[in-house]
């Protein structure tokens, strides 16, 4: 009998301790917030498609090239001898300035100037004879005597002849003399030596020295790294920088106009550019910065060159006409690396997109 008590004692208590943990459980829960909706955002109407533009404006259009050039000398004088020998000396050196009538080398001939000393004693001798002769002649005249007469023109004729052959010996030796010597004819400076020395075998004709007029002066400039070389023409405008000053300058010769001697000859041609004067600080050999005037134009319409497309030949440009994007052809003129001239189809103020 206790036993069961027990037992019903027991169940009770499991069943109420399962009712008070029900009711806490479901105080909890009541005590949780209460999970709201969810929001929904409200209705924006979407933006159309930005553009990036640019105005049409009007200004100066240049389209030019850029580069070095080298000042050189417009009046070049190669020098050499005019025959064979061994190099004597070679008295200049590169960038030297000269002077006129100045020795500047001379090959080994011996004794020529004892032997043109010589042969001028001789042409004294023979001149003072000649003129002994006409006084004798003159005073036999006064004599009347025939035979005296006739010798004296007989001494005459030979103090002439002997005249003539000693000045044609000292003709010679001169000659020879200036054959074997270079001599400046110029005040000018040394932009050429070869490489030779005392003793050398130095060919006829062959160029050692060249020396270049420093009072006439003009510009080279190489074309040959252009795309399109031909496409500078003789006339074109140059402004030429030295020292901060700012001088102007034409192209007086250049591949377009060179003759064309062989294969590629005018490609390689320089471009040869004129100043009227050029400053005093400029020096032969010197580098000189230069802007060839291609094409320039004022008061043009001008847009940035990306904002110009091009398909099958058509160039155009877009703009917008309100919200709505348009294609507008237009007629280009001038064009750089950088700025494109509109002829037509464009008006100034008008906005152009980029690409």
């Amino acid at each position: 009998m206790l036993l069961r008590i027990k037992i019903v004692f027991i169940k009770c208590l499991f069943i109420f301790a399962i009712a008070v943990i029900t009711i806490m459980s479901l105080s909890a829960c009541a005590l949780l917030p209460q999970k709201s909706e969810a929001l929904v955002p409200p209705l924006t109407k979407p933006k159309g498609e930005q553009y990036q533009t640019v105005e049409v404006k009007r200004g100066t259009i240049t389209n030019d090239i850029k580069g070095q050039g080298t000042i050189i000398s417009a009046k070049n004088y190669p020098l050499y001898f005019k025959t064979d020998g061994r190099l004597e000396s070679i008295d200049v050196n590169m960038g030297g300035q000269i002077k006129k009538r100045q020795i500047l080398a001379r090959l080994d001939i011996g004794n020529i100037d004892e032997q043109i000393e010589l042969a001028r004693l001789d042409l004294d001798k023979a001149e003072l004879d000649v003129e002994r002769a006409k006084e004798a002649l003159t005073n036999a005249k006064k004599t009347g005597d025939s035979a005296a007469i006739k010798n004296a023109e007989y001494s005459l004729e030979q103090a002439q002849l002997n005249l003539n052959s000693v000045e044609i010996n000292v003709d010679r030796l001169e000659e020879q003399r200036r054959q074997a010597e270079i001599i400046s004819p110029i005040d000018g400076v040394i932009t050429f030596k070869e490489t030779v020395k005392k003793g050398d075998n130095i060919p006829a004709y062959k160029v050692i020295i060249q020396i270049a007029d420093p009072n006439d002066l003009q510009v080279s400039f190489d074309p040959a790294n252009l795309a399109d070389p031909m496409i500078i023409k003789p006339g074109m405008k140059v402004n030429l920088t030295l020292g901060g000053k700012v001088i102007a300058g034409e192209v007086i010769s250049c591949p377009y106009s060179a003759p064309s001697s062989g294969e590629n000859a005018a490609a390689i041609a320089p471009v040869i550019i004129k100043a009227p004067e050029m400053p005093k600080e400029a020096i032969v050999g010197d580098s000189i910065t230069i802007n060839i005037i291609l094409a320039q134009k004022e008061g043009a319409l001008i847009v940035p060159k990306e904002t110009v497309r091009t398909y099958m030949n058509r160039n155009y440009v877009e703009i917008l006409d309100g919200n709505t994007k348009k294609e507008v052809d237009v007629e280009t003129g001038i064009i750089t690396s950088t700025e494109i001239e509109i002829l037509s189809g464009l008006k100034e103020g008008q906005q152009v997109i980029i690409k």
